[in-house]
């Protein structure tokens, strides 16, 4: 078996890079570990907003993939050899209260309508009053070196929208989920109301920013949400680009439907771990799709064992069956759980033959 053993030294390395430039007063840089990855400011500044964000994400899967997806499509517009990345310091965390609170004649910087206003959702008969429509605004900062200092060069936003709500139809209340064509227009209209605030503020006055709009998954759900539309802001109001964006569970009549092909492998792979080992094996995946194409794959091995040459079988044999996975246009990231506990992860990146294993032992 090809597969490759990692051993991560990351708080070594970070430890070193501070003690090795520890009287330097000038901004310090950890350097990206990947070719693709930014450099990191330090020392490091925490936001303010942080457990604003942890508190009303509708999962821990929404609140990484935000991160992540917000981080990836900033690299479009502030490239990773140009810029440097740091923690969000703009909005902080009264102006983020302000920001996802109601329009009123004391805050008009609210996002969300004033309270009692019905929204017209293009259904016959269905009110909407009262709607909390957006949730949350995640701030991402890129900086410039100068002369041995960070400058604020850009700032990436994503307008986090909560498409249930409550609505009444025919006197009753009950749950509805807005359509992606009536959360786009608003998302759109509130994040151009978001930058004239943003432009009011000193320090990101004149600064490039990118503004996204993220759907929330289902509460509860172990699919995340997607990103729905993207702007940047410099010299004039853009025009917001549709973006078309969707995870899939699988196994699921979705997947099939949309992905048979990648679906039977999923099955193939699934049934060949189940049977590997007596014991019951869960095996779950989530796939991502952009422009309807697989993007990655992640799965969840759920197992436990009864001794660690049990684990370490079961991981070898799991990297084996990804070397005959035909993944020439995606990544797949496997993780083997015990209980909550992360054991290993097996990674095959797009059109390699290898699987890389990465122990957490």
């Amino acid at each position: 078996m090809r597969s490759k053993i990692l051993v991560i030294f990351l708080l070594f390395s970070m430890l070193t890079a501070c003690a090795s430039n520890k009287d330097k007063e000038s901004a310090l840089l950890i350097e990206k570990s990947n070719t693709g990855n930014y450099d990191i400011v330090i020392p490091y500044e925490m936001s303010s907003t942080r457990e604003y964000h942890t508190q009303y994400a509708n999962s821990s899967e929404d609140f990484d993939t935000i991160g992540s997806r917000l981080l990836e499509i900033s690299k479009e517009y502030f490239p990773t050899n140009e810029y440097v990345l740091g923690e969000g310091s703009v909005i902080t965390y009264n102006r983020l209260i302000q920001l996802v609170g109601r329009e009123s004649d004391t805050q008009e910087m609210g996002l969300n309508p004033r309270r009692g206003e019905n929204l017209d959702i293009g259904v016959k008969g269905v009110e909407m009053v009262n709607a909390v429509l957006i949730r949350d605004v995640v701030e991402q900062d890129f900086y410039k070196m100068k002369d041995g200092q960070a400058e604020l060069a850009g700032i990436s936003l994503c307008v986090v929208l909560n498409p249930v709500q409550d609505v009444v139809r025919d006197g009753k209340t009950t749950e509805y989920t807005l359509s992606d064509d009536f959360l786009f227009d608003y998302g759109t209209m509130m994040s151009r109301k978001l930058d004239r605030y943003m432009r009011t503020l000193g320090e990101s006055r004149d600064v490039p920013i990118l503004i996204t709009l993220y759907v929330n998954g289902e509460s509860g759900s172990y699919v995340p949400g997607y990103m729905l539309g993207k702007a940047l802001f410099k010299d004039r109001t853009p025009s917001f680009e549709r973006m078309n964006e969707k995870w899939v569970l699988f196994p699921s009549n979705e997947a099939t439907s949309i992905d048979s092909d990648n679906t039977a492998q999923f099955s193939t792979f699934k049934s060949a771990l189940s049977e590997f080992i007596e014991d019951d094996v869960g095996v779950v995946g989530i796939a991502f799709y952009e422009e309807n194409t697989l993007q990655k794959l992640n799965i969840t091995v759920q197992y436990t064992h009864k001794t660690y040459v049990e684990l370490v079988s079961i991981i070898q044999y799991c990297s084996t069956l990804l070397e005959t996975f035909g993944n020439d246009t995606f990544d797949i990231m496997v993780h083997f759980k015990n209980q909550s506990q992360t054991k290993a992860i097996v990674l095959k990146y797009a059109g390699s033959q290898e699987s890389i294993v990465v122990s957490m032992n």
